[in-house]
């Protein structure tokens, strides 16, 4: 799972951190 959110775009990579936090 680690590195699929290396291949996300580091503007993506702020977005996903985000929605991880979220339930």
């Amino acid at each position: 799972m680690l590195h699929q959110h290396k291949k996300v775009s580091p503007r993506k990579k702020s977005q996903e951190k985000k929605v991880n936090h979220q339930p």
